[in-house]
């Protein structure tokens, strides 16, 4: 049996972008940075990076590096920089 669930997984339409998020499902703590974890994987770029949580309301994430809104089918990845990227939800 895994340790972790992934609750989120939004890819963008020409499939180079993905959005992760993982629950550790064996971890007890107030802290949501203890219970879950979020990636961005840019795969033109062949990179998988670790996002830095800040805060978190039903339907958005923010990170140090960027934020996620995001209804049931879809959401928009904004990098800290400026760039947005549409997303697909499939989990």
């Amino acid at each position: 049996m895994s340790n972790k669930k992934v609750l989120y997984h939004f890819m963008s339409d020409d499939l180079q972008h993905e959005v992760y998020e993982i629950k550790n499902l064996h971890v007890q703590s107030d802290n949501p940075s203890d219970i879950y974890q979020w990636y961005y994987h840019n795969k033109k770029e062949d990179k998988l990076l670790p996002l830095s949580f800040s805060s978190m309301k039903e339907n958005y994430r923010e990170f140090k590096e960027a934020s996620l809104l995001f209804d049931d089918t879809k959401g928009v990845f904004k990098l800290l920089h400026g760039t947005e990227i549409s997303l697909q939800r499939d989990i």
